[in-house]
C-alpha cells in the first residue's frame, strides 16, 4: 500500500500594510522560510498610507508573492473597512487554510471577526497574532485608544495564542492593558538577516562623503518613518543641546513620512537647518551605520526598533530611549545601573527620562569617550535576532498548538524539523 501524500500545512498571513519596519520584514522572512519546514503560505497585504514609504520590494524580492487587498487601509474608514472585511472572507473560505496569523491592529481585527464568523460553515484554522508593538497610546486620541483596547481584548477572545515581540511588551498587555491571560501568550523576538551589517566595517566613509561631513565630524543620526510617535522634535531638541558642547557635530534624518514638513519647520526655529542632512527613504542603510557616531532613538513608544538592532550589528553606538521593547532590543547586563536617567548598556546608553538634556549626555559621553560596543557584541545581536531562528519559533509554536491540523500534518512537519 503506497504512503499517502499529505499536503503542506497552509498558512494564511495577513498584514495591515508593507510599509518601511520591523513588521513588512518580518512577514517576508516567514513567508519564504518556513516553506523549507512544511507551511505553505499566502500572503494578505493592504495598501500603504499617503508618504510611506514601501517595502513590498524586499517581500518580492524573497520571492513571496503579495495578494492586495486594496480596501485594507491603516486609519478607520467604515466603508472600505466593510469591502476589506468582505474581501478577507471570500479570502478565507477560497483559502480554508490550516493557520491563519495575523500582523497589525486592522489586519488582525478584520481577519479574526471573519474566521470566527466562518468557523460554522467549517473554516477553523488555529488563529495567531503578532503585538509588533501596540497603538494604546502616543498615536491616536484618548477616545480612539478606548475602541482600539476594546477590539483587541474582543479578538483575544478567539485568538488561540498570542506573540509579543519582546518580554517588555508581553507584559504590558498582560498587566497595564489586560489584553488576555497570561497562559495565552508567548514571546518570539523579531528576526533579520544581519550578515551584511556585520562584515561591513566602521567608519568606511562612503555615506559621509555623499552628505558632504568630513571623518572627524560627530555624525548623530536617527532612522526611521517620519511620524510623530518617533518624535523627531525631540531628536532635533537633543541635537541642538548637543551643539553647546559639540558645536562642530552634524544631524541626518535618514526616511520619509507624514511630518517632514513638522520637523523642517522645527529645525528652522531652532536656528539649526545648515547642521542637518536629510536623505528620504533610504533601501541600503549598511553604509549609514557604518558612518555614525551615534544612532538615537527618540520614540514615544515602540515594539522592537530595527534601527536599533541594525544599528548594533554594525557596531554602531545606540542611544535609545527605554520605551516598550527598547531595552531588550539592546545588549543590558546584569548589574547595569538602571537607577539614573541614563542607563550604560554594552552597545550603548538607554534614556530612561526622554529630555533633550539627557539624550545629549549620552551622546556627548559616546563622541568624548570614542565609545564602540563591546568585544562580541555585533554577534550576539546577530544570534539573538537571526531569521533564522524567527522561523524556526515561528514553526515549533505552529506544531505545538492544539489545532485542527490533524494528527498526520502534525507527523509530518515535525518530521521536517528533524
Amino acid at each position: 500500500m503506497s504512503t499517502p501524500v499529505i499536503p503542506p500545512v497552509k498558512v494564511l498571513r495577513v498584514i495591515t500594510r508593507l510599509n518601511v519596519g520591523g513588521p513588512a520584514q518580518h512577514v517576508a522572512y516567514l513567508s519564504d522560510g518556513l516553506a523549507s519546514r512544511g507551511f505553505q503560505t499566502t500572503l494578505v497585504s493592504g495598501r500603504l498610507d499617503p508618504g510611506e514609504g514601501d517595502m513590498a520590494y524586499f517581500t518580492e524580492g524573497r520571492g513571496v508573492a503579495i495578494r492586495y487587498v486594496d480596501s485594507l487601509v491603516r486609519p478607520i474608514t467604515p466603508f472600505k473597512d466593510l469591502i476589506a472585511f468582505a474581501a478577507i472572507t471570500r479570502i478565507l473560505l477560497r483559502e480554508r487554510p490550516d493557520v491563519l496569523h495575523t500582523h497589525l491592529a486592522k489586519a488582525g481585527f478584520l481577519a479574526r471577526l471573519a474566521a470566527g464568523i466562518l468557523r460554522p460553515l467549517g473554516v477553523r484554522p488555529v488563529i495567531f497574532h503578532t503585538y509588533h508593538g501596540h497603538v494604546f497610546h502616543s498615536y491616536f486620541s484618548n477616545r480612539q485608544n478606548r475602541m482600539h483596547l476594546f477590539l483587541e481584548r474582543l479578538c483575544a477572545r478567539w485568538t488561540d495564542k498570542i506573540i509579543a515581540v519582546s518580554e517588555r511588551l508581553r507584559t504590558e498587555l498582560i498587566q497595564a492593558y489586560e489584553i488576555a491571560p497570561a497562559e495565552k501568550f508567548t514571546v518570539i523576538p523579531l528576526g533579520f538577516d544581519l550578515a551584511p551589517f556585520l562584515v561591513t566595517p566602521r567608519f568606511r566613509g562612503t555615506f559621509r562623503a555623499r552628505i558632504g561631513v568630513d571623518e572627524g565630524t560627530p555624525l548623530i543620526g536617527i532612522v526611521g518613518r517620519l511620524t510623530a510617535v518617533k518624535d523627531h522634535l525631540l531628536f532635533l531638541d537633543s541635537f541642538m543641546e548637543l551643539l553647546k558642547s559639540t558645536p562642530s557635530a552634524v544631524a541626518v534624518i535618514v526616511g520619509d513620512g507624514e511630518e517632514q514638513a513638522v520637523i523642517q519647520r522645527h529645525a528652522e526655529q531652532l536656528g539649526i537647518p545648515g547642521r542637518i542632512r536629510w536623505t528620504g527613504f533610504l533601501k541600503d542603510l549598511t553604509e549609514v551605520y557604518s558612518d555614525l557616531t551615534v544612532l538615537a532613538l527618540t520614540s514615544k513608544n515602540e515594539g522592537t526598533p530595527v534601527a536599533v538592532i541594525e544599528a548594533q550589528a554594525s557596531g554602531c553606538p545606540v542611544v535609545a530611549a527605554d520605551v516598550g521593547g527598547t531595552a531588550d532590543s539592546m545588549l543590558v547586563r546584569p548589574g547595569m545601573d538602571a537607577d539614573g536617567p541614563v542607563m550604560q548598556t554594552s552597545t550603548g546608553f538607554l534614556v530612561r527620562r526622554r529630555t533633550p538634556e539627557n539624550f545629549a549626555e549620552a551622546y556627548s559621553r559616546i563622541i568624548k569617550q570614542k565609545f564602540e560596543p563591546g568585544a562580541g557584541a555585533r554577534e550576539k545581536i546577530a544570534g539573538r535576532f537571526s531569521w533564522q531562528r524567527l522561523c524556526d519559533d515561528v514553526a515549533k509554536l505552529y506544531m505545538e498548538t492544539p489545532s485542527a491540523m490533524g494528527p498526520a500534518k502534525k507527523s509530518q512537519n515535525s518530521a521536517a524539523q528533524l
